[in-house]
């Protein structure tokens, strides 16, 4: 079984861009994340919410096998922000995931500059504390802040997510493609020594996710 939150190896890295198409559910993505600090990783958690109340990832994180609920995980443990009330809270290594940008993108009050200022605050944020940031964005929805959001977002990334439908439609055993490539990031700190792209199919069952190799739908990878 390919292990999605191994092979990143999160506590190396300081930001994750998670890009993914219209037309294809890429909500699995971050309840991951959440599953695997909270009963893997055994690493604080921040959820920056623009998009999604408190109860649906706890809901999502019970299906994934979760061994607490997250309201029952201690505070040093877990942060919920719903983007809209201040929070004050000692910083320290953590895995922050902030759920999606696209809100932003459609609210008029927000440029797509301040935007990217945003990112790049938490991002600095990570960095000092130790940390890893997981971001998402959609692409190819016809606006232009939100194309050119998908496009600079890659750039301030170690490791971008690539969430596609498949070429050829629907299929009952595969939901979409999931290409893990390195970002302009890491790059730039070891242009020799990046490993190749890894593109994989996904599938989401009732209890986690499955990975398969690029175009098999039978044989775990």
């Amino acid at each position: 079984m390919f292990d999605l939150i191994q092979h990143l190896q999160l506590p190396n890295l300081r930001h994750i861009a998670v890009v993914h198409e219209t037309g294809v559910d890429a909500a699995f993505v971050l309840p991951t994340f959440v599953h695997a600090a909270a009963h893997t990783l055994q690493q604080p958690l921040i959820v920056i919410s623009t998009h999604q109340l408190f109860i649906h990832y706890a809901h999502i994180f019970r299906k994934l096998g979760g061994p607490l609920h997250l309201a029952h995980l201690p505070n040093d443990r877990f942060l919920f922000i719903d983007a809209l009330s201040p929070q004050v809270r000692q910083a320290g290594p953590s895995l922050i995931l902030l759920d999606d940008l696209m809100p932003f993108v459609f609210s008029e009050a927000v440029a797509s500059n301040d935007i990217v200022l945003f990112v790049r605050r938490i991002l600095v944020l990570a960095e000092e504390t130790n940390s890893t940031l997981v971001s998402t964005v959609q692409n190819n929805i016809g606006d232009s802040d939100g194309d050119m959001l998908a496009c600079v977002l890659p750039s301030l990334a170690d490791t971008v997510l690539v969430i596609k439908a498949l070429q050829s439609g629907y299929s009952r055993d595969v939901d979409g493609q999931l290409l893990v490539v390195r970002g302009k990031r890491a790059i730039a700190r070891n242009p020799t020594t990046l490993p190749e792209p890894v593109h994989l199919q996904f599938k989401v069952g009732d209890k986690g996710i499955s990975y398969f190799g690029h175009g098999l739908a039978a044989a775990l990878v």
